[in-house]
């Protein structure tokens, strides 16, 4: 049986699980929409549906991720490329640094100097508080870390800089 029923004017229809769900409201949600990128690229239609669904296969990897660090440092980890070839912990830090609220201390990354854990240290201070992020180097051999990286190579450059909806 169907989990949801969805009514736009005199139309209804029923939606089987959450994926189907989700995906009605992406595309009823951007029915019309435009999303204007810093570039002075505007996407619409087809072209924006596709970025959604590149964006959304990229947060199931993350989410997948979440288990291993938080996920706001995963993606931005992969939108600054440290699951690149050439990974920089000081884009990525700066990257860290806009989930920033004032008060917050700003982000310093570097290579782990533990052996056994490898991978990267992200750390500040926070209102008095030290906070530590570690990306190690399991999760960043891990299958989905590697296909994260693939995908958001194309995205990168589209959210390097303000969107307006």
């Amino acid at each position: 049986p169907p989990l949801y029923k969805a009514a736009k004017g005199k139309s209804s229809r029923y939606l089987k699980d959450d994926a189907e769900y989700e995906s009605f409201l992406f595309e009823e949600g951007s029915d019309g929409a435009t999303l204007s990128l810093e570039s002075g690229e505007t996407l619409a239609g087809e072209d924006l549906l596709r970025l959604i669904r590149e964006a959304r296969s990229v947060k199931s990897l993350v989410d997948r991720l979440a288990a291993r660090a938080p996920a706001f440092a995963v993606e931005q980890a992969a939108l600054a490329g440290l699951f690149t070839e050439a990974p920089d912990a000081n884009a990525a830090a700066a990257r860290l640094g806009l989930y920033a609220e004032e008060g917050d201390g700003v982000w310093v990354g570097e290579a782990s100097d533990v052996a056994a854990v490898g991978g990267f240290v992200f750390s500040r201070v926070r209102r008095g508080v030290s906070e530590r992020i570690v990306l190690d180097e399991a999760m960043l051999q891990a299958t989905d870390t590697r296909r994260l990286a693939e995908r958001v190579a194309g995205l990168r450059e589209t959210f390097t800089g303000l969107a307006t909806f």
